[in-house]
Formats: C-alpha cells, structure tokens, sequence
C-alpha cells in the first residue's frame, strides 16, 4: 500500500510539472454594433465564443483552436503596436519571441472582436 500511494504520488508530480507551463488565456470577446455615422462601434455586453488559446510559457507556443464553422483573424502586437504574427484562421499556432514584454492578441469576426494581453 505504502508503494502504490509512493508511485501514486510521483505521478501526480510529474503530471503538474508537465502542465505547469501551459496555460489558458482568457480572451475578452465583445459584440460588433451596427455601423454608424463613425464607422461603428463595440458593444459593453461581453460575449462567450468556442474559441480556446492556450499558451506554453516554455516554448512560447501560442495555440488557437475553434470550431471549422467559426471564422475569424488573429493578430499578434508588441506593446508599441507593431504586428508581430497574422492568421486568417482562427486554427493556428505561433511561436512568440520572448522580449519579456507585453503582447497584444486582437481576434476578429465579422459580427465580434476579442483581445487578451500576455507578458513573454
């Protein structure tokens, strides 16, 4: 008993360690108005879409996946606005430079826009 809760206990160490890098980045969707006198505008009500970014703190893997009936860009910023990385899907993969720097994740549909920032 006392081995298998040993090994048990490995296990599970060795799992969180594996996962520990990888983390999930929340990405603030909001809905598209109408287009208006200025152009249009972003609506206030947050929005929840399919849409799953995972980041591997490691590597600097940025990971997109979405359903194939979901359509969208993604554009990757450095902090003084520069476009790092460009994707017409939302099914991509990039790897970040590390600047230990902000970068600035712009996703956009055509009726929704969602942006996160990550520190790398």
């Amino acid at each position: 008993m006392k081995k298998l809760l040993t090994t048990f206990v490995i296990l599970f160490i060795t799992i969180l360690n594996v996962t520990a890098d990888t983390v999930t980045v929340k990405i603030n969707y909001k809905r598209k108005t109408q287009p208006g006198p200025i152009g249009g505008s972003i609506g206030r009500i947050p929005i929840n879409l399919p849409i799953d970014v995972t980041f591997d703190d490691m590597a600097g893997d940025l990971i997109f996946t979405a359903p194939e009936t979901q359509s969208g860009c993604i554009y990757i910023y450095d902090l003084d606005g520069a476009q790092e990385a460009y994707s017409p899907t939302l099914n991509a993969s990039f790897t970040l430079t590390q600047t230990g720097d902000i970068h600035i994740i712009s996703l956009q549909g055509e009726t929704w826009i969602g942006e996160a920032k990550i520190m790398y």
